[in-house]
């Protein structure tokens, strides 16, 4: 079991976001419905979210699709 972290840049600022929570807890179900993911963290400063994930049940492109189709990512 390869064990991975990644960082994703997001499209909008979150910290200007009037619901943060609401969206961060969207975001965070999003990414958790795909199996194999551990963790995930929210920043909204950075305005980034970083996947902690199981390389051998998720990959990279799948997290980046799931974020895309959120409209998280262009």
């Amino acid at each position: 079991m390869k064990m991975k972290a990644e960082k994703f840049k997001l499209n909008n600022s979150l910290k200007d976001n009037d619901n943060l929570k609401s969206v961060a807890k969207s975001l965070t179900d999003d990414i958790h419905s795909l199996g194999g993911v551990n963790a995930v963290r929210v920043d909204p400063i950075e305005n980034t979210v970083t996947v902690d994930y199981n390389e051998g049940q998720v990959s990279s492109n799948q997290i980046q699709q799931k974020l895309k189709d959120g409209n998280y990512l262009k």
